[in-house]
């Protein structure tokens, strides 16, 4: 029996080690060492056989090493447990700020009522009994219509008195409101008839339709009184049309601090934003420039990462609405036992929404062709309603008038493309009377102008399904000139001078091969001397050796000849762009089998190879390029001479949909088909992780300098309006010459990078293309999400001008509610000691017996 005790006791010390390296507490190393002793007692005991004491004294060893193991058991498997116990100490509450770029919306129809009391609550101007007198009959008001509503459904039930009298003592309330006040006295007037017509429900009917004339004449009378009010007084007038022209964000900060000062006396109060954590020192200085609202995510990590048994509420200043597709109140945050309180910065009621949902235009076209660009448009509660819809190209605006439907609506527009280059079309729609904002949000899209084809030739011999689907792909693109010879047991029949012409060439398979020296000839000038591109395709290891093999071909990768590069063909399903500065350290682009060896061999060349990054060229939800968990590229491109080389890593893009599938191509062929940029002039080089980039992402820019005493190194961005922007450089290793900057351009169009030292110069284009606004394409609030979480977590939902009630809801909401108290096993100084006194018993017993 002892025996399986010692064997037990030795497989939980395991067991509690386990748990407690897991879930940490205040005694947890202390317990640990307990831990410890038993699995060292345990093999004592087990190697010196001492289990042969009498009966007495087993079932007493016994007794007490299985109770230690016991509880060690229980603190194992349940480490805490909840209680509830009446809130005492001062009161502690967490205000959250949402710092998305929607909260940076100027709403244009606030009403002027709303206004007034908002810069009430905040302490901008005094407090009206007369405008409080309305606000609180118009809230009485909707509380009468919402008992009256009660108990017509409880008719017949067992609740149906309970639900009178509630609406009873509702009318009372409302009576002893306007009791001898002139300014309410049409509402007096009305209630006694509407109790006598309580008992009905074609009474409750009537009552109903009363309530809502008079809800209606109270918000009139109000206005009408605000409208007088601020018309008397220019100082007034001044302070309420700022607040008009504010932003969410700007009306958020305002209302925080005034909150944070008229909490309960001694109230604890931190400040979280949204997405990430300040002071409340630093509120002034905060901007929203998140492209996201994730409420529900954001309202689970606060709760998880604050000590629920100290926090009496959440306060989150918010527009209301979720980036979030699908996502309901995190069951966490309801079981928290911490009341939400949402404060909608937006205009609270239900108003329409008209907005561009979509913009599709083609990614690239000749100049002189004519383009066709879709806008679609969705709605909501605007049927029947005309809007105008205009798209600019930057030279002419076109508008067109649509009635609005239930469904999606689809304006289609042409728009002559003319000059060569990027062509930018805003589409946008032009507000209706009483619609959410003040300006709806345009979206942008591009096409890229090309001037001539672009001449592509593929060579291809024993072609995988990738090279079969690019090659049925390129016979249908309208402004691609294509020669092919494919699937042919013969020598390729494009002839050199044919080869010589083409911006890029595409070898797949074994076509080296096919090709004669002349071809290969051709086909390395164009790259080294001629500042084209070759695109090698289904390059699996074995034939990547091969091909370089031959000299001339190895030159396009700027490798020694039988140089030997590993490839890896397939990456994972879940691929994400990861752009790398040590791209020799990349399977696909070694040089040597050691990446050491490999990284020297690239660290001497002018620059480094770079993985392409093509997602700024494709919409949102295309398929992905780069494996970011084994940071294994699809594609590698390599500079070589004037020209460049692309070794593609995986194939697998013809399994994308065929749309996903045209658009990379015809991105990565049209990048291709670019002259390769100027990348080293003298002793200077320079390269960056990409040449398109969204406004306000960041782009790594790698600089170089073979003499890097030939005096400073300065770098700067040439921005659209010819202006220079200095940017800051850091120096890989101290006297390597190689620096490092990074750059975050704020305005769209083509800029350059310039790098000087001394007289020498070097430019690289840096394209940067204007932001879609994911974040910004609905901006209409959603009061409805903020309800549901306030009703889940025992809350309330307030609207900017009800600012006021805020902090005494908060005070009495929060006080109401018992304090949710974890306690932790491993923090217990009971459990502690009871675990000590019981070892302790153990070993007095062993000595007083002589067992130790």
């Amino acid at each position: 029996m002892i025996g399986q005790a010692v064997m037990g006791q030795a497989v939980m010390g395991q067991i509690i080690i386990g748990q407690i390296l897991w879930q940490p507490g205040r005694f947890s190393w202390v317990i640990l060492a307990a831990a410890l002793v038993l699995m060292m007692q345990a093999i004592i005991v087990y190697r010196r056989a001492e289990w042969s004491p009498g009966p007495i004294q087993c079932r007493a060893l016994f007794t007490i090493r299985i109770s230690v193991i016991a509880l060690l058991a229980v603190a194992g498997f349940r480490p805490s447990w909840v209680s509830q116990s009446q809130r005492s100490g001062p009161q502690r509450v967490l205000l959250m700020l949402d710092n998305s770029r929607s909260m940076n919306t100027v709403d244009g129809n606030r009403s002027t009522t709303h206004l007034l009391e908002f810069a009430r609550a905040t302490g901008a101007i005094p407090a009206s009994a007369e405008q409080s007198r309305y606000r609180d009959a118009a809230r009485l008001l909707r509380t009468l219509a919402d008992r009256i509503v009660e108990q017509r459904r409880a008719e017949g039930r067992d609740d149906a008195q309970v639900r009178l009298t509630s609406t009873k003592s509702a009318l009372t309330q409302l009576r002893e409101l306007c009791r001898g006040q002139p300014s309410v006295a049409f509402i007096e007037a009305e209630l006694p008839k509407a109790e006598e017509s309580l008992g009905t429900a074609a009474g409750q009917a009537v009552v109903l339709k009363t309530i809502e004339r008079l809800i209606a004449e109270t918000a009139r009378i109000r206005d009408a009184a605000s409208a007088d009010l601020i018309d008397a007084d220019y100082e007034l007038n001044a302070q309420i049309d700022g607040f008009q022209r504010a932003s969410r964000f700007e009306l958020a900060k305002t209302a925080l601090t005034a909150l944070s000062t008229s909490l309960s006396t001694g109230a604890r109060v931190e400040l979280q934003l949204l997405q990430g954590a300040t002071r409340v020192g630093e509120l002034q200085s905060l901007t929203a420039e998140q492209m996201e609202t994730p409420l529900a995510r954001s309202l689970r990590q606060a709760v998880e990462s604050t000590r629920s048994q100290s926090l009496d509420g959440i306060v989150l200043f918010t527009d209301g609405r979720s980036t979030e597709s699908g996502v309901g109140i995190p069951p966490v945050v309801s079981a928290a036992g911490i009341p939400v309180f949402p404060v909608l910065m937006a205009p609270g009621d239900r108003q329409p929404d008209v907005r561009v949902a979509s913009i599709e235009a083609p990614g690239e076209a000749l100049a002189g062709e004519t383009a066709e660009l879709v806008v679609r448009v969705r709605s909501r509660d605007a049927e029947g309603r005309t809007v105008v819809v205009k798209l600019s190209d930057g030279k002419s605006t076109q508008s067109q008038s649509l009635t609005i439907g239930p469904a999606d609506a689809v304006v289609r527009f042409e728009s002559q493309l003319i000059d060569p280059g990027t062509a930018l079309f805003e589409a946008s729609i032009d507000p209706a009377p009483g619609e959410t904002l003040a300006e709806s949000t345009p979206l942008v899209a591009q096409t890229r102008v090309l001037d001539k084809k672009v001449r592509i030739a593929l060579v291809g011999r024993e072609m995988s399904a990738e090279a079969d689907a690019l090659d049925r792909l390129l016979l249908n693109v309208p402004w691609i000139q294509y020669t092919r010879d494919v699937n042919s047991t013969a020598a390729c029949r494009i002839t050199p001078a044919d080869l010589a012409t083409q911006d890029v060439v595409i070898l797949a398979g074994t076509a080296w091969a096919s090709l004669s020296s002349p071809q290969i000839e051709a086909v390395t000038n164009n790259v080294l001397q001629e500042s084209k591109s070759l695109l090698l395709l289904d390059t699996s290891g074995e034939l990547l050796s091969k091909y370089l093999i031959n000299a001339s071909l190895a030159k396009t990768l700027s490798v020694a000849p039988g140089t030997s590069l590993a490839v890896r063909e397939r990456a994972g399903d879940n691929l994400a762009v990861f752009p790398s500065q040590q791209a020799a350290q990349l399977t696909l682009a070694r040089t040597e089998a050691s990446a050491e060896a490999s990284l020297r061999n690239w660290m001497a060349r002018p620059a480094m190879p770079r993985t392409l990054e093509l997602t700024p060229l494709l919409r949102s939800g295309a398929p992905i390029l780069i494996d970011r968990g084994t940071r294994v590229p699809l594609a590698v491109e390599v500079f070589a001479g004037s020209g460049r080389s692309v070794v593609m890593g995986i194939a697998r893009t013809h399994a994308w949909r065929a749309s996903d599938h045209q658009q990379f191509w015809c991105a990565l062929l049209r990048h291709l088909a670019d002259p390769a940029p100027d990348v080293s002039v003298g002793d200077l080089s320079i390269a960056t992780d990409r040449e398109e980039i969204i406004v306000g992402r960041a782009a790594e820019i790698f600089c170089r300098s073979r003499n890097p005493s030939a005096g400073p190194v300065q770098l700067a961005l040439r921005l659209p309006d010819r202006s220079l922007e200095s940017l800051a450089l850091a120096e890989v290793i101290p006297g390597s010459g190689r620096w490092t900057a990074r750059v975050v351009p704020r305005v769209a169009g083509d800029c350059v990078l310039v790098l000087h030292q001394g007289t020498s110069e070097i430019t690289w284009p840096l394209r940067v293309l204007p932001d879609e606004q994911i974040e910004m394409s609905n901006l209409a609030p959603d009061p409805g999400f903020l309800q549901r979480i306030a009703a889940a977590t025992g809350g309330a939902m307030f609207t900017f001008d009800q600012l006021a009630e805020v902090a005494p809801g908060v005070n009495r909401l929060s006080g109401q509610r018992p304090r949710r108290i974890e306690h932790a096993a491993w923090c217990s100084p009971y459990f502690f000691g009871l675990i000590v006194g019981l070892l302790g018993l153990e070993w007095s017993l062993r000595k007083h017996w002589g067992l130790a």
